[in-house]
């Protein structure tokens, strides 16, 4: 850090702008008012302040402040973003802190910097004359990213061999809700990807993120030195009620944006897009608004190509269609697209980029290849800078499976730059969209229950929340001037359109029940037209014999209903399924016959699970679990105010859990005749599968297993999946069993390796949603749900103005 180039002390005090930093004294003020702000901050804005003009690096900063070998970017762009707001004590205030697209940043105002009486040359010449050091700088606490889940937030994509099925998922499933009816009720489908079998995956975590409005990630410190207890000791306060004051008012003011804007009726149409049969996914509009790219595959075909719709003139036309599925990323007006191309050679998967130039007539004038992709995800991105820089979702972030953050990539000499850092267990951030004037991009940061609408200007440093859903948002549209959002509610069929300046919003209501991929089925157009391709999703249930594995397998729950999630009884062939539909129903199988019992009165039932001697049902949701006598006469409500994420019986009086935030989740033990929740450990969980009355196994967020003594909390054995995509999972006392694909369930011996996998299935008819054993020490049968694909279309909805 810059010191006196006279002396090795840092100066008495720096002045601008009505502003004055005493260096000596850690102490910030305005116009004579001191200003609260935590250390790292008061050191970051100092190095600034003494740099005035000049251009820092990131790099610089995590030399220089950070002082540490490794700084998430995550960090820097929250600090950058708080120090920011801190300075800006008015809406019209000039901004101090300059952002140098992709070469860091410069303090912009002038600065007064006064040092101490200099030094005479004798004394100079006996001082040290090595460059003199800055101070040590303690960083803060800060949130740290942990690993979660496999959940990939976007739908996970294997190349099509006979039948493409979106994926349906596990209890997390984020986008769970995409595959299964237009309402949240069935939240364990989705669709995630497409396959030779279909697909399967999870749903998002929950929001990370503080309340809107709010500053993410840091807390405030009062200064160490003041120069007057009691003055300043009051004028802290008084600053602090202030700001927080500030802080809910900013809350208060950003919730009545988005609940109190007047719901109107709108008079909106719905028009065929397709004059073909076939299948039909990822829409998306080009910068200009006059064409449209999507996959299609007609019917009997083995592909999806990639086709572009001209939404003037309503021609069609093939972009193009190669040896594997195609997937349109990004499209810069109608000369410029870029597409995912994924592919399976024998038992390798392949994915790369592709950039191609289009004629007026959609057919490419050359194709060229951009970089490598991961083949299990598609991605949602933006063309700026005249098509030179993609902004694309990139998964795998960090290693953590499914995990995903929003990057660009310049497509000239194919650097790559890190635009967000979410914390891993959310899941990640998703469909990045630039605004016209790229100037700004939006996008979708996953949540367990819904999203969050986030904004961060095009380098990344400034980001912050605009709303936060319920719901998935799978896309969302600029207004041509770059001050408004518009995306859709998929339950309710609710048009938002919200001008992310004044935070006013509006909502329309559309009316419709159509039921639609949610994830990879819409493309948002602008505030008053969309396009979503319709549901052709079905789900089954089948069961394999675990004892003679080359058996076929027989059908459990086959019609055309969505049937998902077997839970067994102690009689054999005998259990409960779910049924999601506009409501989610309880089924019951006993002797071959298939016997509605009852609609549960809970909104995205997530869980189903049978006690130990048959006697007692229950299903549950993220805040509610109901318990069913066998009977059904009578029923148990407990409400819980802990996020339940999973549950499953362990005895009469006993029920395990996993409750909490994603960053904290942890297992624990629910006494029902108490309604009370007793943590095993402070271990990060994802999932747990019950073994008897002593047993479980639990897998954490970075993909170990591990069996464990109920009572004792010691663990009795451990394995590692490394490596696993979509690790579904249940467990007995001899086998682990889980998803190494998205149409592949393997087991292996709680005492084996990778090696001892022994594969049980490989779904030829759709991907695997869920898993599920029979309820014994050791199972004998193995109970899956495959999700498969149906014809669709695609459908233009316009709002009359």
């Amino acid at each position: 850090m810059d010191v006196n180039p006279h002396t090795s002390s840092l100066p008495i005090e720096i002045t601008f702008a009505g502003w004055l930093i005493a260096p000596h004294a850690n102490l910030l003020s305005y116009h004579s008012t001191p200003v609260d702000i935590e250390p790292l901050l008061f050191d970051l804005l100092l190095y600034f302040t003494l740099r005035q003009g000049t251009i820092v690096t990131r790099q610089q900063l995590i030399d220089e402040v950070w002082k540490q070998k490794f700084v998430d970017d995550n960090a820097i762009n929250r600090a950058m973003s708080t120090l920011r707001r801190i300075l800006k004590r008015a809406p019209d205030s000039p901004t101090f802190i300059k952002t140098h697209y992709k070469k860091g940043y410069s303090f912009v105002p002038d600065v007064n910097i006064v040092y101490a009486k200099e030094e005479t040359p004798l004394q100079q010449e006996t001082s040290d004359s090595s460059e003199p050091s800055a101070r040590e700088i303690q960083p803060t606490a800060r949130e740290v990213a942990v690993s979660a889940p496999a959940e990939p937030l976007a739908p996970k994509v294997e190349p099509l061999a006979r039948e493409i099925a979106p994926s349906a998922s596990s209890e997390t499933s984020l986008v769970a809700e995409s595959a299964s009816s237009a309402n949240e009720s069935a939240p364990n489908t989705q669709d995630k990807s497409f396959s030779k079998a279909p697909i399967a995956q999870d749903k998002g975590s929950d929001n990370q993120s503080p309340a809107i409005g709010q500053p993410v990630g840091y807390r405030r410190f009062v200064p160490i030195v003041i120069a007057s207890v009691i003055v300043v000791a009051l004028a802290i306060l008084i600053f602090t009620f202030s700001r927080t004051s500030n802080t809910e008012k900013v809350n208060q003011d950003t919730n009545e944006a988005l609940t109190s804007g007047e719901i109107i009726d709108a008079v909106a149409s719905r028009t065929n897009m397709l004059s073909d049969r076939g299948v039909v996914f990822s829409p998306k509009i080009n910068r200009e608004k006059s064409a449209l790219a999507y996959s299609f595959i007609p019917e009997n075909a083995q592909r999806l190509g990639l086709y572009a719709k001209d939404l003037t003139t309503l021609r069609t036309y093939e972009i193009d269609r190669r040896d594997g599925d195609l997937f349109p990323i990004a499209w810069l007006r109608n000369e410029v697209i870029v597409y995912q191309h994924i592919n399976a050679v024998g038992d390798t998967l392949t994915c790369e980029v592709i950039r191609a130039t289009l004629a007026p007539d959609f057919t490419p004038i050359n194709k060229e290849t951009l970089f490598d992709c991961d083949n299990q995800f598609t991605i949602a991105g933006s063309l700026i800078n005249e098509g030179n820089d993609l902004i694309y979702t990139k998964f795998n972030y960090r290693g953590a499976p499914g995990a995903a953050a929003v990057y660009g990539r310049n497509l000239t000499t194919g650097a790559e730059y890190q635009i967000t850092s979410p914390l891993i267990v959310s899941r990640g951030d998703y469909y990045a969209n630039a605004a016209p004037d790229e100037k700004a991009i939006v996008y979708v940061r996953a949540k367990r229950n819904g999203s969050t609408i986030m904004l961060t200007d095009i380098e990344g440093s400034e980001q912050r929340e605009l709303a936060d859903v319920s719901y998935i948002v799978s896309a969302i549209a600029w207004d041509d001037d770059s001050k408004k959002i518009s995306w859709l509610d998929p339950n309710t069929w609710q048009l938002h359109t919200l001008n992310v300046v004044s935070r006013e919003e509006s909502v329309l209501a559309l009316n419709f029940d159509y039921a639609f991929n949610k994830f990879m089925g819409i493309e948002m157009i602008d505030s008053h037209r969309l396009v979503f391709a319709s549901q052709f999703t079905d789900s089954d249930i089948v069961a394999l014999d675990l004892n003679n594995t080359l058996a076929p397998v027989s059908k459990v729950a086959a019609s055309n209903s969505y049937e998902q999630s077997f839970a067994s009884t102690p009689n054999a062939g005998t259990g409960y399924y779910l049924v999601h539909g506009n409501a989610t129903s309880l089924w019951k199988l006993d002797d071959g016959v298939h016997k509605k019992i009852v609609d549960v009165p809970l909104k995205k039932v997530r869980h189903l699970s049978v006690s130990p001697d048959g006697d007692e049902i229950l299903v549950a949701n993220a805040s509610s679990i109901i318990i069913y006598g066998d009977d059904f006469t009578s029923e148990t409500a407990l409400e819980q105010e802990h996020n339940i994420t999973q549950v499953q019986w362990i005895d009469s009086d006993r029920l395990a859990v996993v409750f909490g935030e994603p960053k904290n989740a942890k297992v624990g033990v629910l006494t029902i005749s108490t309604n009370t929740l007793e943590a095993l450990n402070d271990e990060n969980t994802a999932y747990i599968s019950v073994i008897d009355k002593s047993r479980i196994a639990v897998i954490t967020p970075t993909l170990t297993v591990k069996m464990l003594d109920i009572e004792s909390n010691a663990v009795l054995f451990n394995q590692d999946l490394t490596g696993t995509q979509t690790p579904l999972f249940k467990a007995d006392s001899q086998y682990i069993y889980y998803t190494k694909s998205v149409n592949q369930v393997v087991r292996r011996p709680w005492s084996g390796t990778l090696d001892d996998d022994e594969l049980l299935i490989t779904s030829e008819q759709g991907n695997i949603g869920t898993i599920d054993i029979n309820n014994t020490i050791e199972a004998n049968t193995l109970y899956i749900s495959v999700v498969k694909l149906g014809i669709n279309t695609l459908y233009d909805v316009q709002v009359a103005q």
